[in-house]
Order: structure tokens, then C-alpha cells, then sequence
């Protein structure tokens, strides 16, 4: 199978090539070893094609999954793919960059509550410099976590470093408002230097101190 992605990736052009080079490099349910099935309590599915996320929630079932994005197919935007991909989901963390490729000109907040509402299901929004927001999935916004004020060296991986904290966070705590301050100082260490290595070199003590910050900054809200 991947040998034939891989093929088709070399033969095409333009959007066409950017999605059969990416489909080739994402895991699909083959990937997915065997002994994790059924025994995975939480997993991440970072940025791939929409069509690898349908095919990983399911089987990563009972598992708790969030997935990163896209949820839709930048090739068919009309098309409602997200709808069966949400109903696997824990939560769905866009960036509001991620928002405004979706739905251009919308404000971001209000496409995230939209579609919490419409399907049901929390909404996570990455807003760089300005923290986070959880909107449940009333619509309504839950909770918010600044970000930390810390030099900035490096955006790259800023989001990823968000995503996986959060996760080990929730995995730890089981409580949503932990799980965001995690993520939160983890992604402030991602952005203080190029590349991983400001994540192999980070000080327990000044995490603790950047997740005593977080804590103490962050506020429950119902907008």
C-alpha cells in the first residue's frame, strides 16, 4: 500500500501532488500495531489528509482521539466529511489559522462554536499569542488559557507541542483545565528555540514555575 501511494505521489502535479506526497507519508490503519487495538486509552492524530483521520478514529476506538486538522478535504470544501470524523472524536483542535481555511472571512470563534454545536462535540482553538479557548459543545466558550509570556525563537511546532501536552495532561489528570495548562507550557518551551531543541533541554523547575503561571491565569468564561 505504501509503495502505491508512493507511486502516485512521483506521477502527479499542483494539488493533485501535495496530497498524494502527503497520503503517502500518513499512517493509515495498517500502521496501527496490533496489540493497541482495543488497549489504547488516548491518542493524537496530528495534520494528514482528512481520509487518513476517518480511517485511524475508528479503529482507535474506545481510545480517547483528538485530532489536530484538517477535518475537511481542501479539495472538496463543500463536502461534509467532518461530520463522520467528529463523531469519533473527543476533541477537535484547530488553529484559527485552520478555521479561516475553511471558512474565509468568518470570524474564527464563531466557525469553532458553529461547528461544536452542529456536531456536538468541544472545540479546542490555538490562537498563538493569544492562548487557547475551549468551546463546549454548546457552542458556548468554556474555558481560556493565556499564553505564557516567553521570547519567542521559533514558531515551528508551537501547535504540535500544544496538542501533545494537552493530551499527556489529560491523560494524567483526567480534568480539562490541567490538560490546557500543559499544553500551554509546553508549547511555551516549543517556540524558545529552533528545531526540538529547547523540548530536550527544558528545566522541571522553570516548567513548574510556567505551569503555576498558567494556572493561576487562566479563567473559566461562558461567552
Amino acid at each position: 500500500m505504501g509503495q502505491q501511494r508512493l507511486c502516485a505521489a512521483a506521477t502527479a502535479t499542483g494539488l493533485k501532488a501535495r496530497f498524494a506526497i502527503w497520503e503517502a507519508f500518513s499512517p493509515d490503519v495498517s500502521d496501527i500495531p496490533v496489540a493497541w487495538v482495543g488497549r489504547v486509552d488516548a491518542a493524537h492524530l496530528a495534520a494528514m489528509p482528512v481520509s487518513s483521520h476517518l480511517s485511524l478514529a475508528p479503529a482507535l476506538r474506545p481510545a480517547r482521539v483528538q485530532v489536530d486538522s484538517p477535518w475537511y478535504d481542501e479539495r472538496a470544501m463543500h463536502v461534509s466529511v467532518h461530520q463522520p470524523l467528529l463523531a469519533d472524536l473527543a476533541l477537535l483542535m484547530p488553529s484559527e489559522a485552520d478555521l479561516l481555511t475553511w471558512r474565509p472571512g468568518d470570524d474564527p470563534l464563531v466557525t469553532a462554536a458553529n461547528l461544536a454545536r452542529e456536531n456536538d462535540r468541544p472545540v479546542l482553538v490555538k490562537r498563538g499569542s493569544e492562548g487557547a479557548i475551549l468551546i463546549g459543545a454548546d457552542g458556548r466558550r468554556k474555558l481560556h488559557w493565556p499564553a505564557i509570556p516567553v521570547p519567542v525563537i521559533d514558531l515551528t511546532g508551537a501547535g504540535d507541542a500544544f496538542c501533545g501536552g494537552f493530551l499527556a495532561g489529560f491523560a494524567a489528570t483526567g480534568d480539562w483545565l490541567q490538560a490546557g495548562a500543559r499544553g500551554t507550557v509546553s508549547a511555551s518551551f516549543a517556540i524558545g528555540g529552533i528545531g526540538t531543541d529547547a523540548l530536550f533541554e527544558i528545566d522541571p523547575t522553570e516548567a513548574a514555575r510556567r505551569l503555576t503561571w498558567v494556572r493561576n491565569n487562566m479563567t473559566k468564561t461562558e461567552g
